[in-house]
């Protein structure tokens, strides 16, 4: 049998059979989707102006975001009644990094063909990011005079010059609650 032949693949061992599987693996994820009712899928989302954030992160979080996933491809359906609730998501991301005066713009849609209803669309997010704000000053005092306001600022994960985050005050709120837990003072 000629070594070159599709029936030789399966006899050359691991690699030979690893390879078929990729190459299967990117014929099935190269494939153009279409959705049943016609909707179109969504090829990728961008967002221009994004100098702080990663765009990727940006997306996650979006109904209208790009495909996930390497050999098993989750592609979302267009949903244009989902660009303004996508656009306040991005708003929201930004502001929960520090971003208060985030601006972003009407989304930009392009269809790659627009006569081909499994043609991919691209949306654009154009953001106006604004100065981050930074943290100058953290306070917090106990309302008990049983707990010393020194043992709780000791667990607060918010620094002086950082952005601020959302997730580092949940975070320092948190750990004010287990410290007064801790203390025997449960909340």
């Amino acid at each position: 049998m000629d070594a070159r032949s599709p029936l030789a693949v399966g006899e050359q061992g691991v690699g030979g059979n690893s390879n078929v599987v990729a190459l299967l693996a990117l014929a099935v994820t190269g494939c153009a989707i279409g959705f049943p009712d016609g909707r179109r899928p969504v090829g990728d989302v961008r967002v221009p102006g994004s100098e702080t954030l990663d765009e990727d992160d940006i997306a996650d979080g979006l109904a209208n975001h790009p495909p996930r996933g390497i050999v098993f491809r989750e592609v979302a359906p267009y949903e244009e009644l989902a660009l303004e609730l996508d656009r306040r998501r991005i708003e929201s991301f930004y502001r929960t990094r520090g971003f208060f005066s985030v601006k972003v713009r009407e989304p930009e849609v392009v269809y790659l063909d627009p006569e081909d209803p499994e043609t991919k669309v691209i949306v654009s997010y154009t953001v106006e990011e604004g100065p981050p704000s930074r943290v100058v000053d953290v306070k917090i005092v106990s309302t008990s005079t049983a707990i010393a306001s020194e043992k709780l600022s000791e667990v607060s994960t918010i620094r002086i010059g950082e952005r601020f985050s959302y997730d580092d005050y949940q975070a320092t709120k948190d750990a004010i609650d287990n410290r007064l837990d801790q203390l025997g003072h449960p909340c």
